[in-house]
């Protein structure tokens, strides 16, 4: 979400919590989205809650520039390779389910990574096929400039390297991550240089 912000230029004020100490669970968020998911987006008096709806959302609010393409099997397209990340691998590594695996089910923490590094190479590979079958991939995804699919491959191969995945076989993936980390708008919106970073 900090990156379609920061792409469309709308200033905001930011929250953060810590989910490695599941601030996500405090009654205070909970109230505010009760399936103790980030991000949370409020915007007057709309609530909003997953990301491809938060980004379909400031996509058609805020319409530039466009991060879905005009075209409606190019836009389809877009859609699909983000929910490669949004519904399949990203959600499978998140704290939430970290902690599930460690604190009930009592994995050890090599078998741990090894979830981690299953389910963000899965993605991974199967993004990096479909880029190179499809003619309108080059630097971003899909045309000229950053879509919403740059935006969840970027956020695939952020928590990649946080967690040691080998990205030597993704090379397409790559071109595309450095093409999208050498504009501000991606490269402010890293983990890494958010206030709560540690």
């Amino acid at each position: 979400m900090r990156i379609a912000l920061n792409l469309k230029g709308i200033a905001r004020e930011d929250s953060f919590l810590h989910l490695e100490k599941g601030d996500q669970f405090a009654d205070a968020y909970r109230a505010i989205n009760p399936q103790m998911v980030v991000p949370t987006l409020i915007d007057g008096d709309v609530k909003l809650f997953q990301s491809l709806a938060i980004l379909e959302y400031l996509d058609e609010a805020y319409p530039e520039p466009p991060l879905l393409p005009a075209d409606p099997q190019a836009r389809a397209w877009v859609r699909g390779l983000a929910l490669i990340n949004v519904a399949d691998s990203h959600p499978l590594i998140v704290p939430r389910v970290r902690h599930y695996l460690a604190d009930v089910l009592k994995v050890s923490d090599d078998q741990r990574l090894a979830w981690i590094q299953h389910w963000l190479g899965a993605g991974l590979q199967a993004i990096e096929t479909l880029l190179a079958e499809h003619p309108a991939s080059g630097q971003f995804c899909h045309g000229d400039g950053p879509t919403i699919a740059d935006i969840c491959l970027v956020t695939q191969v952020t928590p990649a390297m946080t967690f040691n995945l080998l990205l030597d076989p993704y090379p397409r993936v790559m071109r595309v991550y450095d093409t999208c980390m050498a504009v501000p708008a991606f490269a402010d919106a890293h983990p890494s240089k958010q206030p709560d970073a540690e």
